[in-house]
């Protein structure tokens, strides 16, 4: 009877492994036996098969946003060449103390040492696990098919996944860390600063090159402390404020270029070249491209805060909801919440208002219309060139904040492996 058990709760199995575990693991093993003698005198037969049809085949954690459910597989479905999921010091510690705390308090001690040696698979998305670490878990554990024990509510505050462990299974979701497609826009973005470097904007240039350096380090970056995220809301502010800067000015260069177009002269050919040069002197494409860099650097700034609440060790409540927050605010992202678009109205103004005046010089004039259409091929190849760079950078942005979301929102199929007394997470 009793090599009978032992079979049964798979300690031949693991012996050796017991032999590397701690005192503690030492200590359960004696309690098994203790309890396998107890199982197999002659008064307590009657209640053995009742006893058996208990051994944990499963376990769930729900709270009031989110649920997973684990099931209890063989070694044969557990591949060995998982992508395994690192855990500093403070995860282990929560994560391996939460997942006691549910299959370790229930009645009967076989359930609880034969769990100990465990391996669950349970299927899940990044996101329904960041619900989760919201704390308040309640818990239930499996055997027989059947609900054996309601373990009830984990203490508030418990995060099994925390933001960190969800963040790296997103991770490996996606092949690599979301925010290198970030550090590829940011690479676009370093060409064009180098481009728009003008001395009549060197403030705020200063002010963007600063915001591209900050993003730039801070990706890098795994651990952050509050003056990380004072020192970034100093960069938002900066950078709103240049984006609202160069909106003003553009406005009031289109009030000077509409100006300009209205005046007349009996030279077509002389008006258009003043035409031409009037424009360029307003430098209205210039502000446009940096006006859309910065646009495009509040973006990067606001999805880096996302990075580094992620990765902020020990977060507490608050902060796990400010992720979800953001995590939300992130999903319903789409082109209309670029603040760029208010600038298309200022643009499709100026470019008909000055190509149109050069169509009317070149059709008026009697001997320039060749050098005319070469102004006008000029300005419009500007604005062109512009359009192209928008259309392009607003389609980056977008594709930026989808790749950020993809990996939170789709299926992947996590294990945990709890045999060595130590938890061990892994993701298909």
């Amino acid at each position: 009877m009793k090599k009978w058990l032992r079979r049964l709760l798979g300690l031949d199995s693991i012996s050796e492994i017991i032999l590397q575990n701690s005192v503690d693991t030492q200590k359960q093993l004696n309690d098994m036996n203790r309890q396998i003698h107890y199982l197999s005198s002659s008064e307590n037969n009657v209640v053995l098969s009742e006893k058996i049809e208990d051994i944990i085949s499963g376990f769930e954690i729900n709270n009031e946003l989110a649920g997973i459910s684990f099931k209890s597989i063989d070694e044969e479905d557990f591949k060995n060449k998982l992508p395994k999921i690192f855990l500093n010091k403070e995860s282990q510690d929560t994560f391996s103390g939460t997942l006691s705390n549910i299959i370790g308090g229930t009645a009967n001690t076989a359930i609880a040492s034969s769990a100990t040696y465990g391996l669950f698979k349970a299927t899940a998305d990044p996101s329904t696990l960041m619900k989760l670490s919201s704390g308040g878990l309640a818990s239930t554990v499996t055997g027989g098919g059947k609900i054996t024990q309601q373990a009830g509510f984990i203490q508030q505050g418990s995060t099994m996944f925390t933001p960190m462990i969800v963040f790296q299974i997103a991770s490996i979701a996606t092949g690599q860390y979301y925010m290198n497609n970030i550090a590829k826009q940011l690479n676009s973005v370093q060409e064009k600063l180098d481009e728009l470097l003008n001395l009549f904007h060197i403030e705020r240039q200063a002010k963007l090159i600063k915001a591209f350096k900050f993003l730039t380090e801070y990706l890098n970056k795994r651990n952050f402390v509050i003056e990380d995220f004072v020192l970034l809301k100093s960069i938002i502010s900066e950078l709103t404020s240049v984006r609202e800067e160069y909106f003003l000015m553009l406005e009031d260069s289109v009030s000077e270029i509409k100006k300009n177009n209205q005046y007349t002269s009996v030279n077509s050919l002389k008006e258009a070249k003043k035409k031409h040069i009037d424009f360029e002197k307003t430098g209205f494409i210039f502000k446009m491209k940096t006006s859309l860099i910065a646009d495009e650097l509040f973006h990067l700034a606001k999805l880096t805060e996302f990075h580094m609440n992620l990765c902020y060790k020990n977060p507490d409540i608050n902060r796990i909801n400010v992720i979800s927050d953001q995590l939300k605010s992130i999903n319903e992202f789409n082109s209309d919440n670029i603040s760029f678009h208010k600038t298309q109205t200022l643009y499709n103004e100026i470019e008909k208002d000055t190509l149109g005046w050069l169509d009317t010089a070149k059709n008026n004039t009697w001997f320039n219309e060749v050098e005319i259409t070469e102004i006008r091929k000029n300005l419009d190849n500007q604005f062109k060139v512009f359009a192209s760079e928008k259309d392009e950078k607003i389609k980056s942005i977008t594709t930026t904040y989808k790749n950020v979301i993809n990996p939170f929102i789709e299926q992947r199929t996590i294990i945990i492996d709890n045999r060595r007394g130590k938890s061990e997470l892994y993701m298909e």
